[in-house]
């Protein structure tokens, strides 16, 4: 290994081939994808209908886990959105109300805070945690709706990112 870099360079380095290599694979399967419009085949609806119950288990399971992280560090799931990657998610933070926002990025402060000490909240603290409470769900949907309805009158959005 090079003096100049650390183990977590290597790390880094294989995860990155793995998932390359994994990327690669999915893109020269022997079968062609599905598309949406296409109807899945009596044998993959008789698997799902199989798997059904498992899946709804294990999505109990991994919501329940991501719950209590979120706890442990005082955020809400939708804390976890960010603005500067989507555009609907940034609009409809302008629209929802200043309290709702300075809330939000409390919790984001108190959380980076919190993980910089590498500390959890107290315990007390995180069983008043609410990690699923839905607070910019509604405007979002509401976004997307204008969205959908501009694409289908032939505009554009009125906030559209452009490269220089």
């Amino acid at each position: 290994m090079d003096r100049g870099k650390s183990p977590w360079h290597v790390v880094k380095t294989n995860t990155l081939l793995a998932q390359a290599k994994l990327l690669k694979c999915q893109l020269s399967r022997p079968w062609p994808r599905r598309r949406p419009d296409q109807a899945a085949s009596p044998v993959m609806n008789s698997l799902a209908r199989m798997f059904d119950p498992v899946m709804g288990w294990m999505a109990r399971r991994y919501q329940a886990a991501v719950a209590t992280e979120l706890k442990k560090y005082g955020l809400r799931y939708e804390d976890l959105y960010d603005p500067q990657l989507n555009m609907d998610v940034d609009e409809a933070m302008k629209r929802l109300p200043v309290e709702v926002i300075d809330a939000r990025n409390q919790r984001l402060k108190r959380a980076h805070d919190v993980s910089l000490k590498k500390h959890y909240l107290p315990k007390a603290l995180q069983d008043k945690q609410t990690p699923y409470l839905s607070y910019i769900q509604d405007m979002l949907d509401q976004v997307e709706a204008e969205n959908k309805e501009r694409k289908m009158l032939g505009t554009g959005k009125i906030y559209e990112r452009q490269l220089p």
